[in-house]
């Protein structure tokens, strides 16, 4: 009676097994069938860095940028219509501060940039106000967002002024120069009243 207790609980064992494998393997096979197509990479969108990466100020630029898109792709991306699309950075390193580089040689990186990469916006520079607005012209056929952080000179707000049409994809996002001699200026005359200096320095 053990013998044939044991035969059938083997039996059970090895029909409950079988039942489970077939149970598996169909399992399997229906998934296959029912799994959904998955959805092909939203294309990302291109963020061109312009500047003279050499140097702190638009090297320091780059890397915020860089750590806002990492950061701004972990949380899903940007949403675009019905879409989130991840964003990319490029970035050229125009040289436009370093002594000696002529002004064609800044030019040709921000012209390499745009043709090559493609970017859907510029960012940071170019970091020399003269090589900016040589090339204002160039990215303004390009036709889109250029967010300036670094160039100073007041010449930008003149030329949107007159032909806002041309330049209206470019935006200052920092100080111009009148605005910083201002703020030191306030700042030198504040820190000398509240410390009693009497002598001046005319820079």
């Amino acid at each position: 009676m053990f013998k044939s207790q044991s035969k059938n609980a083997l039996c059970m064992v090895s029909l409950v097994i079988s039942v489970l494998i077939i149970l598996v393997v169909f399992s399997g096979c229906a998934a296959d069938n029912d799994v959904p197509e998955v959805a092909e990479p939203a294309d990302p969108i291109v963020l061109g860095v312009l500047g003279s990466l050499e140097y702190t100020t638009p090297d320091g630029a780059l890397k915020a940028a860089t750590l806002a898109v990492e950061e701004i792709n972990e949380a899903g991306g940007v949403k675009v219509g019905d879409e989130y699309r991840p964003l990319s950075i490029v970035a050229i390193d125009t040289r436009d501060l370093e002594p000696g580089i002529p002004l064609h040689d800044a030019l040709a990186a921000v012209e390499k940039l745009l043709h090559e990469d493609n970017p859907d916006a510029l960012l940071v520079g170019p970091t020399r106000s003269e090589v900016l607005f040589a090339a204002m012209d160039i990215i303004a056929d390009q036709k889109i967002p250029h967010l300036i952080t670094i160039p100073f000179s007041p010449e930008f707000e003149a030329r949107l002024t007159e032909d806002y049409e041309t330049y209206k994809y470019s935006f200052r996002i920092c100080s111009n120069a009148f605005d910083i001699a201002g703020i030191n200026a306030t700042a030198g005359v504040f820190v000398s009243e509240a410390l009693g200096f009497d002598k001046k320095v005319f820079i």
